[in-house]
Parts: structure tokens; C-alpha cells; sequence
């Protein structure tokens, strides 16, 4: 996938009339100093527009944090999930280790204040019957096969979609006043991540 079908996919499901949306996906940028030490930064500016979009709409993305076990910051960012900085209807979410969300996995990026960690190791998903993985050292597909529709996987797209599943329960509960009631609410909960709670409480 590349970002212009990401993009394209952001606006459809927009047209539908989305009020939450999963970002399973993404891309590391470190910033680079080029010689006439001007800032080199690759933010998406190709979906950019898309994702302006749904924050003017009042649509709420969980994107998942990325699995480079770095700390990110001012010099390090991963692509949607960096938005949540400073947008308030972005929610980045880091894969956790055990079922509260309070052990980060060493593979999961995080942030050095405060990550919101949700299940992201060992979680079984359905699959196609046939799906490719890139190989990226010789830039060819693999195919893979899995016979029972199903199989585990670990990483922040795993775990991403934990919470996008309580947002959406949570909207359909109550519709906040704006978005940023949502985040704060999920941010700012129980140590660890207890979706029951969340949505009790909501």
C-alpha cells in the first residue's frame, strides 16, 4: 500500500460517514539536517487534506504507534500517529505485553511522558486465505498461506484497533461535544487500558 491508496481509502470511508477510523499502518521519519542546515521532515502531505478532513468533521483516528522500539519526540516521528501531538481528535496508540495495557512490549514505539499501551502480542486476526508480506531485501512479495482464515500477529496495528473498538462503542453510547472529550477521556482513565471501564463510565 502506498499513501495515495491510504489517502483515497480515508476519503471513502469519510464519504460513508465514518466517525471513527483505524490507522493500522505507517512510516518512521527522523528529521534530517541537510548542509545549509534547513530541517528535512517527510510528513504526509499527500493525505494531509484527508486527515484535515476528518479532524474538521469531528472524526476520531487511532493509529498505531509503530513497531521500531524507539522513543519518539521532537526528532523522531511516526506517520499518521504523530498527529496526536497536536490534534485532539488523534489517539496513538503502543502495543502492551499483557492484557491491562500496562507492560510495553520492547518492539513498540512510545512517547517519554505518557504512551496509551493496548494488547499488541500474540493477538490472533482473520487473513485472507492467501496474502503477501514484502521481503525487503530483495523487493519482492512473499506469499503466505493460511488455511483457517485466522492467524497471530504482534505489533501497534494489533493493538490500535482495541481501542478504536472502544471509541466506537463509546460514540455510540454518548456523542461527545468534540472530539477532544474522547481522548482526553481515554488518556486520562485508569492506569493501563480498561476499555470496560471506559465504556461504563462514559
Amino acid at each position: 500500500m502506498d499513501l495515495f491508496t491510504a489517502t483515497c481509502g480515508i476519503h471513502y470511508v469519510l464519504d460513508q460517514g465514518a466517525e471513527v477510523i483505524n490507522l493500522s499502518w505507517g512510516y518512521l521519519d527522523t528529521m534530517i539536517i541537510d548542509n545549509n542546515g534547513d530541517t528535512i521532515r517527510y510528513v504526509p502531505w499527500v493525505m494531509l487534506d484527508a486527515l484535515k478532513e476528518a479532524r474538521d468533521s469531528g472524526v476520531v483516528i487511532v493509529a498505531a504507534l509503530g513497531n521500531d522500539g524507539l522513543k519518539l519526540g521532537e526528532y523522531t516521528k511516526f506517520w499518521p500517529a504523530s498527529f496526536s501531538e497536536n490534534w485532539d481528535n488523534v489517539i496513538a496508540v503502543g502495543a502492551s505485553a499483557d492484557t491491562d495495557g500496562m507492560k510495553r512490549v520492547r518492539f513498540s514505539n512510545w512517547y517519554d511522558k505518557s504512551t496509551l499501551l493496548a494488547p499488541g502480542e500474540r493477538i490472533s486476526s482473520v487473513v485472507p486465505f492467501v496474502t503477501r508480506r514484502w521481503n525487503s531485501s530483495n523487493n519482492s512479495p512473499i506469499p503466505l498461506h493460511f488455511p483457517d482464515g485466522w492467524a497471530d500477529g504482534s505489533g501497534t496495528s494489533m493493538s490500535a484497533p482495541f481501542v478504536t473498538r472502544a471509541v466506537a462503542l463509546m460514540l455510540g453510547k454518548r456523542v461527545p461535544t468534540n472530539v477532544a472529550e474522547i481522548k482526553t477521556r481515554i488518556l486520562g482513565g485508569t492506569p493501563g487500558f480498561d476499555p470496560q471501564s471506559l465504556i461504563n463510565n462514559w
